[in-house]
């Protein structure tokens, strides 16, 4: 994708990709992605499967945890938006809890409630 060489010539390189690849998606937003964007992403995401802030500052070489911080808030304000199901049957919740569904509660009609967080 990059040939090599100087920064300079990976820093145009970087450039013209994602001017393709936004006038191609007609994004004109992705052409202000920079690594910083990619990482917070990361770190964002796996704070988010993890729940270790100890993993992402180690995974972001981070010495001190408190630099973390960053990414715990982030999630915490992050708006949660779910996919519901319910399932009246055991073979319905066994499919669910495959598919990555949670377990909240059960409800009034004998079935049980089941959720996935929207990404």
């Amino acid at each position: 994708m990059f040939r090599r060489g100087k920064l300079e010539h990976f820093r145009e390189d970087y450039r013209r990709h994602l001017r393709k690849i936004a006038h191609r998606l007609d994004m004109p937003d992705i052409r202000r992605c920079t690594f910083k964007v990619y990482r917070d992403y990361v770190g964002t995401w796996v704070y988010e499967e993890s729940g270790f802030k100890s993993e992402v500052a180690m995974l972001l070489g981070h010495l001190w945890e408190t630099s973390t911080t960053t990414y715990i808030v982030r999630k915490a304000l992050a708006p949660k938006h779910y996919h519901t199901r319910i399932a009246q049957t055991t073979e319905e919740e066994v499919e669910l809890s495959n598919l990555g569904y949670d377990y909240v509660k059960d409800t009034v009609n004998g079935g049980s409630l089941w959720r996935k967080r929207k990404r």
